[in-house]
């Protein structure tokens, strides 16, 4: 398990993760 860079979570957060939402 990586930890995720916050710039890569910026770019992820401006994508819809619909896979992601709880």
């Amino acid at each position: 398990a990586q930890t995720v860079p916050e710039k890569l979570q910026a770019e992820m957060a401006q994508l819809p993760q619909p896979e992601y939402q709880a």
